[in-house]
C-alpha cells in the first residue's frame, strides 16, 4: 500500500531541488527500471502493480522487501507520465568521477548548454550506443536525473558516465587532448583526420558552443548541409558525428 509520505516524496523528486537534497531519482517503465535493475546504481525502492510483480518473479525475489506492491490507482498518483506504467523505481544517484585513464584513451562527449530534456536523453542514449562511456556536460545543461531526461534516454543513463562540472576546467586537467568541436561552418567532418581520444563538443541549438569554448577547439568540425536549411538537431548531429569519429 502506497503511503501519504511516499507518495509526497516521490514527486517532490520531479524537482532537481530535491534531487539534489536527497540524491535519489525516479525512473518509470519497464525498460528504464530494467536498466536500473542491472546497472551499478543503489535502488532505493520499486513500486509495480500486480501484472509487473507475477512477471518478473527474479526481480521480485532479489529485491524483497524494497518491492511494494500498488495498485493502478495508487500508481496514478505518483507517475509522471501521461499513461502511467506498470512499474516505478527510486534510485540513487551514482557519484561520478573522472577517469583520467579512460579519458585519454577514448572519445568523450562534452555537451555545452543543452537544455531541453528530450534532447539530452537522445543524445544519452546515442552515446551509449557508440560505446561513449563519460559525458561531460556545463553547469547549465539540463540535469541528466530529470524524469524527462531518465526517461528519454531509455535506460542508457545508466550505461555511461554523466558528469557536470565546468568545460574550462575539463580542458585544463587534459591539456594535450584534442578538442573538436561541431559547428555550421568548419571542416567537413568527411574529411577531417579524427584522433583516436579527445573531446567533441556539442552545442545547444539556440546558441551553439560558448565563444570562449569555441576558443579552446583545437579543431572546428561539421556536417555537410545539402539544403538551405540552416541548423541539424543536436541529438541527431551527436550521432552522425560519433558514427564518422568511430568510422575513423
Amino acid at each position: 500500500m502506497l503511503s501519504k509520505q511516499l507518495e509526497k516524496y516521490i514527486k517532490s523528486l520531479r524537482q532537481k531541488k530535491h534531487r539534489l537534497e536527497t540524491g535519489a531519482f525516479v525512473a518509470e517503465g519497464d525498460k528504464v527500471v530494467y536498466e536500473l535493475l542491472h546497472a551499478p546504481c543503489v535502488v532505493e525502492q520499486v513500486l509495480a502493480l500486480p501484472s509487473w510483480i507475477d512477471n518478473h518473479e527474479r526481480e521480485h525475489n532479489r529485491l524483497g522487501a524494497k518491492l511494494l506492491r500498488i495498485n493502478e490507482v495508487e500508481m496514478e498518483k505518483i507517475s509522471g507520465l501521461q499513461t502511467p506504467s506498470a512499474v516505478l523505481a527510486i534510485g540513487l544517484m551514482p557519484r561520478p568521477v573522472v577517469h583520467e585513464d579512460r579519458v585519454k584513451r577514448r572519445i568523450s562527449l562534452v555537451l555545452d548548454g543543452i537544455q531541453d530534456p528530450g534532447n539530452l536523453g537522445t543524445i544519452l542514449r546515442t552515446a551509449a550506443w557508440f560505446g561513449v562511456e563519460d559525458v561531460f556536460c556545463s553547469p547549465d545543461c539540463v540535469d541528466a536525473f530529470n524524469p524527462k531526461v531518465v526517461q528519454s534516454s531509455m535506460g542508457a543513463l545508466f550505461r555511461l558516465q554523466v558528469l557536470e562540472l565546468p568545460l574550462l576546467t575539463l580542458f585544463e586537467q587534459f591539456p594535450d587532448l584534442p578538442v573538436l568541436a561541431a559547428v555550421l561552418q568548419g571542416e567537413d567532418i568527411r574529411h577531417t583526420p579524427l584522433p583516436a581520444a579527445g573531446f567533441l563538443v556539442i552545442g545547444s541549438e539556440g546558441k551553439g558552443i560558448q565563444e570562449n569554448i569555441l576558443q579552446r577547439a583545437s579543431h572546428k568540425i561539421s556536417i555537410p548541409s545539402f539544403s538551405e536549411t540552416d541548423s541539424l538537431n543536436a541529438a541527431i548531429a551527436t550521432s552522425i558525428l560519433l558514427y564518422e569519429w568511430k568510422r575513423n
